[in-house]
């Protein structure tokens, strides 16, 4: 009888055991995997979102081999194509542009999206190469490097395409982020 008393309270603190230990999985559960957000990028226009560090956005001509500019963008992201709709928050782009003729509007870029909405406030870091104006291809891959907030530990990438451009006399541009998320 002792051994089986012995064994019943073995197998309650097994159980009980089982019942309050952490489940790791669904700490997780609550973060996105999937998000679509829209970045709109003004250039040359009255309140401009980008700063050209060195040297101005017009290089010279002919185009010199090995100079490049430097270039902060700060951006309003929303949550659709409208420039009405909700804001989700900002972009952050720091990019450097080579000036040669044949990559003169892609550009090596690090960016920062920093979300701040109803079900999510964090930041997503990304980088890779940035695509400027009448060159952008139609869809453009960045791999993300990290979070924090609901996007800590987040690895993943971001598909860009852009929704509308206008290049006549000002540089606008709505860019569609397409985010795919995996955390460690």
């Amino acid at each position: 009888m002792k051994s089986s008393t012995s064994s019943v309270l073995v197998l309650l603190v097994v159980i009980l055991g089982l019942s309050t230990a952490p489940n790791v999985e669904s700490s997780h559960d609550d973060r996105p995997q999937k998000l679509t957000v829209y970045v709109f990028r003004k250039y040359n226009v009255p309140n401009t979102t980008i700063q050209y560090i060195y040297p101005d956005l017009v290089p010279p001509q002919p185009f010199p081999i090995g100079g490049a500019s430097v270039s902060v963008e700060d951006s309003i992201v929303r949550k659709t194509a409208s420039n009405t709709s909700e804001q989700l928050g900002t972009s952050r782009l720091i990019q450097s542009v080579g000036f040669r003729e044949t990559d003169y509007f892609r550009s090596q870029g690090i960016g920062l999206l920093d979300l701040n909405t109803t079900n999510y406030v964090g930041t997503i870091s990304f980088s890779g190469i940035v695509s400027i104006g009448v060159f952008t291809p139609p869809i453009e891959e960045l791999s993300i490097t990290g979070g924090t907030g609901a996007f800590r530990m987040a690895r993943g990438y971001i598909l860009t395409s852009t929704v509308f451009a206008d290049f006549q006399v000002e540089i606008i541009q709505t860019v569609k982020y397409d985010i795919s998320l995996f955390y460690d």
